[in-house]
């Protein structure tokens, strides 16, 4: 497509193989599973929910809600604990047109406590502290700085954050 913009939403997970009810975690020998057992599935194309006005323009708002839920990452694996964007990893992705502006609200309905332990000893707000905040960043796109996702653009649970993109870059893959 000539002057597409991709745009996957991706969540950086670390595998770690999490027993309900259990407060230790195994470490998982990689060596130990069979190899390309699972075929790799294409993201699914994310179609917007509706069209909203942005400065007098309309364009195509994309709701994207982020869930806890379990993954089967391989079969030889009981199914993993992780944070899911739409309900899947990668997550889904955008097919936008360079030039062609879309919005993008990133709902965070994650838990509000955290699975893993968290350092306490950081400098953040409380309400970080006790909840499970989002922070949404589309790596190379033009964004300006209030829907660029800095690391202060921090949701808690039953918040949104809206973006919007200009897409006004060269069409590129954007994660």
């Amino acid at each position: 497509m000539k002057g597409c913009v991709l745009i996957c939403a991706v969540v950086v997970t670390v595998i770690v193989v999490v027993v309900k009810g259990q407060e230790e975690c195994r470490r998982l020998d990689p060596t130990s599973l069979e190899k390309y057992v699972t075929k790799l599935e294409k993201p699914v194309v994310k179609e917007p929910n509706r069209t909203i006005s942005v400065d007098g323009e309309e364009v195509p708002l994309y709701v994207v809600v982020l869930r806890a839920g379990e993954v089967q990452v391989h079969p030889q694996l009981p199914p993993t604990y992780m944070y899911l964007y739409d309900g899947d990893i990668p997550g889904p992705t955008f097919e936008a047109e360079s030039g062609k502006p879309v919005a993008v609200s990133w709902v965070n309905l994650l838990p509000d406590k955290h699975f893993l332990p968290v350092d306490t000893t950081l400098l953040y707000p409380d309400e970080l502290l006790s909840s499970v905040y989002s922070v949404t960043h589309l790596h190379g796109a033009h964004a300006q700085p209030q829907w660029d996702g800095h690391p202060q653009d921090w949701v808690t649970h039953g918040q949104e954050y809206f973006a919007y993109y200009k897409n006004d870059q060269p069409g590129s893959l954007l994660w």
